[in-house]
């Protein structure tokens, strides 16, 4: 064993004193970062001397070893009854890393509250990123107007003006303020240009103008977003885009590049349906039977009742009746139900 070790084992052999030389100890091996250690010696203080003048900055020291080591529960169920404690020198920091625990529990309402209490403590280094991770918590609570509040507070924080502008601008859609999220997403975009964030606030952009009845700016924001989890998502948006404003042949191409493009995406049997809507819409009956003839649509209603439509259309109604057939053996809604009826009743009035 070599003198070194000799040298250390002294320093980390627990103390032989009474509460104050153990108390210390504890203070020792935090400082060194021995967060095993840290824990077993002040459980052991806690259970030993529960009254003791040292027991509270104890719990304190026990609480952060518990958080450092990722036994966040632990750490919660000791933070909590200091973030709750009257002149506590260290409460405010409890309570922030209470609601830290909070938050990686999805206890987003309680992690809103033990903040709101640390704000009220006016501890000045922690002012700021209370207020922040308070806007993180009501936004993944969903109340977004008090997100967005506490957001814009620190968002001129350099440490934290991306991640409240990209808040912002989701609160700010969910608000449905729209010309507010558009306006965010923009200056987001300005500043951090490149940043994979970039493409998915221009497909938010996009869905804003889009709900505000601005179908041409939409296909404008929606072209920004070449790649990333948004990109299907963009191209689908440009597809509604295009079909409002009567493009019908421009959406069923969209729609169909989802189709094509995009094999994995959750749009893709909605991106069929779509695609073979517009191509009759287009008057391109031929296209659109062979859109909507794949058997992946074959328990979709509404699908059924479009590939009927295109039966018809391209010469073949003996092959449309018995697809509606088959179709309100699925249990449309009534109203499609209806359509389906009325369909077949035309087909057969024509032979």
């Amino acid at each position: 064993m070599t003198h070194a070790l000799l040298l250390l084992f002294p320093l980390l052999a627990a103390p032989q004193g009474g509460p104050d030389e153990q108390y210390q100890f504890v203070i020792g091996l935090a400082e060194k970062g021995l967060h095993d250690q840290v824990v077993r010696e002040a459980e052991d203080f806690l259970s030993s001397y529960p009254d003791h003048p040292k027991a509270v900055p104890t719990r304190y020291r026990l609480a952060a070893a518990q958080y450092s080591l990722g036994a966040l529960d632990d750490a919660a169920a000791n933070f909590a009854p200091l973030a709750a404690l009257e002149g506590f020198e260290f409460r405010a920091e409890s309570g922030l890393r209470l609601a830290q625990c909070q938050m990686a529990g999805e206890q987003f309402a309680e992690a809103a509250t033990s903040l709101e209490t640390v704000l009220t403590l006016e501890k000045e280094y922690l002012i700021k990123p209370a207020t922040f991770l308070l806007a993180e918590a009501y936004f993944r609570g969903s109340e977004y107007a008090k997100a967005k509040q506490r957001y814009t507070e620190v968002a001129a924080v350099e440490e934290y003006t991306k991640d409240s502008l990209y808040g912002m601008t989701w609160c700010a859609y969910r608000l449905k303020e729209y010309d507010e999220a558009i306006r965010v997403a923009n200056d987001f975009a300005g500043r951090y240009q490149g940043d994979p964030l970039v493409a998915e606030l221009m497909f938010l952009a996009g869905e804003a103008h889009l709900e505000a009845e601005r179908p041409a700016d939409a296909l404008t924001s929606y072209a920004k977003v070449q790649a990333g989890p948004f990109a299907d998502a963009a191209v689908r948006g440009s597809g509604f885009a295009s079909a409002k404003m009567g493009d019908h042949a421009a959406a069923a191409g969209h729609f169909g590049r989802i189709v094509a493009d995009f094999p994995q995406s959750r749009f893709r049997l909605e991106a069929m349906l779509q695609q073979g809507i517009h191509l009759l819409k287009a008057e391109r009956a031929a296209e659109a039977l062979q859109a909507l003839a794949s058997t992946d649509l074959n328990d979709n209603p509404d699908a059924l009742y479009w590939r009927a439509q295109a039966q018809q259309r391209t010469g073949d109604p003996e092959a449309a009746i018995a697809t509606l057939e088959a179709a309100m053996q699925l249990n449309p809604s009534d109203e499609l139900r209806g359509r389906m009826a009325s369909a077949r009743g035309d087909i057969l009035f024509d032979l």
